[in-house]
């Protein structure tokens, strides 16, 4: 079943050329994801999230998350993506934080993402 923070690696035909991505999931129920990309975005640079290689060791190099667009799937595609894992709590975080100083998303959308993507808590 798919959890907010999971990373789904998928391969995208909307996009030219098609192909592969690494996608994480910010609302399961619609459900709506955000691109990882390996550079940061040349329209929306503020909007991006940087993630060292490190903290997702899937990453075959350093990237960044895309927080300026949401993007959805059809079943039939979700159904064929493989998880490659699942955002820590600082990236969650991170993205958050990001969420909070730009305006590229609708409100609602952005409220409903931070609420989604809450870091977990220490028990």
């Amino acid at each position: 079943m798919l959890q907010s923070g999971d990373i789904l690696h998928i391969y995208v035909t909307f996009i030219r050329p098609p192909h592969y991505k690494f996608v994480v999931c910010v609302c399961p129920k619609h459900p709506l994801f955000f691109f990882i990309n390996t550079s940061p975005g040349s329209l929306t640079p503020d909007a991006d999230v940087f993630v060292e290689k490190a903290e997702l060791r899937f990453l075959d190099h350093d990237s960044y998350i895309d927080t300026s667009l949401v993007v959805t799937f059809p079943q039939v595609e979700l159904d064929q993506a493989e998880k490659k894992g699942v955002l820590t709590d600082s990236i969650k975080a991170r993205i958050s934080d990001t969420l909070t100083q730009h305006k590229y998303l609708a409100p609602v959308h952005a409220k409903k993402i931070m609420k989604n993507l809450t870091p977990s808590q220490s028990t």
